[in-house]
Formats: C-alpha cells, structure tokens, sequence
C-alpha cells in the first residue's frame, strides 16, 4: 500500500523543460479537479526549470482524478504547448550509503527502521524572514 503522505500527490513532468513554467500554471491547470493543498515546481539553482513538479490535493480522490485526467494532455503557455505526464507521486528511495550510514549508527541490539530516519532528516523546519522598517 502507498504511503498516506503522498496518496493525495501527483508528480508532474513537462515537456520540454523550460523556467516559464511555474508553480501558478500547474496550480490554475490542476484547481478544475479539486482544491489544493500545495503546488511547486522544481528548478536548479540557477533557475533553469528542470522539467517537473508535484500538486497535492486536498483529497485523495481528486490526485487519482487527475492522474487519469490529465496525463499525456498539454499545458499551454504563451501560445507554447507542453505536454504533461501525470502519475501518483511516490516517496523518494534513500541510496544504499545512506541507509548503510544510518544502520552502524544504531546501538548494537537495537533494529532502527530506516526509512523513518530518513525521513526524519530530510524534514525542514520553518522559517521566519524578518525585515527590518525604513523610516521614511
């Protein structure tokens, strides 16, 4: 069975790549299906658009909506078609050096479940930005 966190999350791939395509675009697309929790497409560090991007949806019934809705259909964007390839969104796989790490760091007799601390650190906590006034 699928892991609950990602039930309601649809990967999206888009052809061909390109940074035009933003997290507004999959969100105005996907919104005609159900309401959603979160959108985000995925860029490199110098903001070139890497071709994909996840949309949760409130509902898990909605993602499944949308995977057999929408894949193989195409985005248009200033008159550029992009074609999307939409599926249920899986959890990422640790590599084996990873788990390795984390397995010797364990006490001996003790069985540490290894996706869980995976996941464990790769959680992000929140941020707070504070700007500071100009007086004017």
């Amino acid at each position: 069975m699928k892991d609950t966190a990602t039930q309601n999350t649809v990967f999206v791939r888009f052809n061909p790549p390109s940074p035009e395509v933003n997290r507004w675009h999959l969100e105005n697309f996907f919104s005609g299906i159900g309401p959603i929790k979160k959108c985000s497409v995925i860029s490199s560090t110098d903001k070139n658009g890497l071709g994909y991007g996840f949309v949760k949806f409130v509902s898990i019934a909605d993602a499944r909506v949308a995977t057999r809705k929408y894949n193989n259909s195409f985005l248009d964007i200033n008159d550029k078609k992009y074609k999307l390839k939409v599926e249920l969104a899986t959890r990422p796989v640790a590599s084996e050096s990873l788990k390795r790490k984390i397995q010797t760091e364990a006490p001996k007799g003790t069985e540490k479940d290894v996706s869980d601390e995976i996941l464990a650190r790769r959680k992000r906590t929140s941020r707070v930005i504070i700007r500071k006034r100009t007086s004017r």
